[in-house]
């Protein structure tokens, strides 16, 4: 049986480049996660863009 986690990312006015930074690690490992927006920017809406994440 594979383990299950439950990832939930809190911005709270994080600078994009540490957006950015999370969002490549989320992808290069294939984990989807429950982001929880506090601001807008445009590291945002590239998430926002990807279902996949």
């Amino acid at each position: 049986m594979k383990d299950n986690f439950v990832i939930t990312i809190d911005i709270d006015w994080a600078p994009g480049w540490m957006i950015d930074f999370v969002t490549a690690i989320l992808i290069e490992n294939g984990v989807k996660a429950t982001w929880f927006v506090t601001h807008a920017s445009p590291a945002i809406e590239s998430i926002r863009e990807r279902p996949d994440i």
